[in-house]
């Protein structure tokens, strides 16, 4: 008889848990994910900032990342930092990137309950990319048209030794220097600099700064050296800019040229 009582008490004491957990399980599955995470103590979501970043190697430069959680007063605050290809760009457990090599990787941060947030990380020979003639050499990248080539020309230049010059043309003519920008998604070409010199027919023979979407400005007459800066934020691909210095049908006027120096392209993140 005590042995069966013992029996029905264990065996009431277990239908008792069952049914405690079964009601406690019940309960607890009747939170939303995000009700969960906020009774555990976890976060909903992560953010960084900034969101794309832009690195050149070899300058000890790097990028310090901030990791949000949402909510911001989570317990469980762990946040775990990795990239998809080191070799190009490295970051540590504080969220500070180092770049290692040319080329695009993802850093991403990681919560210690599996929400995720990323970063793209461009490591670029340089933000700026500066072109210029003083290697008595064109750059790579240059081409030239028209009815005659421009030239390299050591007698004037807004700096350095060299500038280039527009080739020798007659009536009804032109001379065209072309340079293609291949600009990386996620990015924009922000701005394109030059310097510029012109000696012609005012009026007439014009030097013309063209993009993809026809003339941007135009010059004549007799300029000395100046600088432009012109800004125009163009998206991601291939963007060819041209230098075309053209002649009417009759006249000529001053050394009947133009010339180009220190050329740069700048990028930036796109917004």
């Amino acid at each position: 008889m005590i042995g069966k009582t013992r029996f029905t008490i264990l065996a009431t004491s277990i239908i008792l848990l069952y049914i405690a957990l079964t009601l406690f399980v019940s309960c607890d599955s009747e939170l939303s994910e995000e009700e969960w995470n906020i009774e555990k103590g976890y976060p909903n979501g992560i953010t960084i900032s900034p969101q794309i970043v832009i690195l050149t190697p070899g300058q000890n430069e790097t990028a310090a990342l901030t990791a949000s959680l949402l909510p911001g007063d989570s317990s469980e605050d762990a946040v775990t930092w990795t990239s998809v290809d080191s070799s190009i760009a490295s970051v540590d457990q504080n969220g500070v990137v180092s770049p290692e090599d040319f080329g695009k990787t993802i850093i991403t941060a990681r919560t210690c309950n599996g929400k995720e947030a990323t970063c793209a990380v461009y490591v670029l020979h340089n933000s700026t990319q500066y072109k210029s003639f003083d290697n008595a050499a064109w750059p790579e990248g240059f081409t030239l048209t028209g009815d005659s080539d421009w030239v390299l020309d050591d007698s004037t230049h807004n700096s350095g030794s060299y500038s280039i010059r527009s080739g020798l043309i007659g009536d009804s003519q032109s001379t065209i220097v072309s340079y293609t920008v291949d600009v990386p998604y996620q990015l924009i070409l922000s701005t394109v600099s030059f310097s510029r010199k012109v000696s012609s027919e005012s009026g007439y023979d014009t030097l013309k700064f063209i993009s993809d979407n026809g003339t941007i400005m135009s010059w004549s007459g007799e300029r000395d050296w100046e600088r432009y800066s012109f800004s125009l934020n163009l998206s991601g691909g291939l963007h060819t800019f041209r230098w075309s210095y053209s002649k009417d049908a009759a006249a000529a006027s001053g050394s009947d040229a133009a010339w180009i120096d220190d050329i740069e392209f700048t990028f930036a993140p796109l917004d």
